[in-house]
């Protein structure tokens, strides 16, 4: 008989935990396990939670409720050492729509019990850390945004020139998930960053070492699978076993033709195009990319740091049941 056991962010998707309880008893009374994770405060604990549950023995498969971040969390604290499901209780929630998995916990966890173990691909980044997707553009702005309008605190991170370099105030290992509230939320912060007046980037993504000159990039999203959150298709040939990455660009000239601000771009292109049919595509196993300027990169629907050089590569790094 598997035995399982549910890991749960507790902030995750901006619901009470009174809320999550409620929310998970059917998962919980499906799955014949308990809740843990609640109590925890910080990406630190929720990790150190993930792996003693996978290591004392009791479990065979621990189920993962939250959002892309608390997977991507769960997935660098236990690896490959237990299988991993996934209760969509985020925001973005992109491996729910990449694996066919319902929007309701109780369904979604009914899949679960269902299910079959899948190996899938992850993006490494800088031999460091493990996830489903990445990017650098627009979309980390609307991320920091969207996270300092439901925090309602100011300066989560500081805009330190006009060329939107950022220095960070706080250590993203520090935090876990922040708190957001669907794609209203996301739609508020791309219009607001839209109407800033975000200026392009110019890259070089060398894709398994061939360079590729990429101008005036608005946003460049590098992935295994084609979601980015909300039902978002920003890689439509990417596939969670293709063992490639999966880079796609769109550029600022994409704003001009659509007459769009640029952040609402980011909202409206999954929806609209049908996969960013406008962007130009990439597939490799290894990409390394280079900016003119320091760019903020989003790892999961997080901000995770700030640089010039960003290193990914594909890896089977982890065991998902659905």
């Amino acid at each position: 008989m598997t035995r399982y056991a549910i890991l749960a962010n507790p902030v995750a998707g901006g619901t009470s935990i009174e809320e999550k309880l409620r929310m998970l008893r059917r998962p919980s009374k499906l799955l014949g396990c308990d809740v843990y994770g609640l109590a925890t405060c910080s990406a630190a604990e929720f990790q150190d939670a993930a792996r003693d549950l996978a290591g004392s023995g009791a479990i065979d498969v621990l189920v993962v409720a939250g959002g892309d971040a608390s997977l991507d969390d769960a997935i660098n604290a236990v690896g490959t050492s237990v299988t991993l499901g996934f209760l969509p209780f985020g925001s973005g929630n992109g491996f729910a729509y990449a694996a066919g998995l319902s929007e309701d916990p109780g369904d979604a966890a009914a899949q679960i019990l269902a299910g079959s173990d899948h190996p899938v691909d992850l993006v490494r980044y800088n031999d460091a850390r493990y996830g489903f997707f990445a990017g650098i553009g627009v979309e980390p702005e609307v991320i920091i945004d969207r996270s300092l309008r439901l925090a309602k605190e100011k300066p989560l991170l500081t805009l330190v020139d006009a060329d939107r370099q950022f220095t960070s105030l706080i250590d993203p290992a520090d935090s876990i998930s922040k708190p957001a509230e669907g794609f209203l939320a996301y739609l508020c912060a791309a219009l607001s960053v839209g109407l800033d007046g975000y200026q392009p980037i110019q890259a070089t993504l060398h894709v398994d070492g061939i360079p590729h000159l990429h101008q005036n990039v608005l946003s460049m999203v590098i992935g295994t699978h084609p979601y980015y959150g909300y039902g978002l298709r920003a890689n439509r040939h990417a596939s969670l076993d293709s063992g490639l990455l999966h880079a796609s660009t769109t550029y600022d000239a994409a704003t001009k033709l659509l007459r769009i601000p640029k952040g609402l771009l980011c909202a409206a292109q999954g929806f609209l195009l049908d996969g960013n049919r406008i962007c130009s595509a990439q597939a490799g196993r290894e990409m390394i990319l280079r900016t003119e300027r320091p760019a903020a990169l989003q790892m999961g629907g997080d901000y995770h740091e700030t640089g010039t050089e960003f290193h990914f590569c594909v890896e089977r790094g982890a065991i998902m049941r659905y």
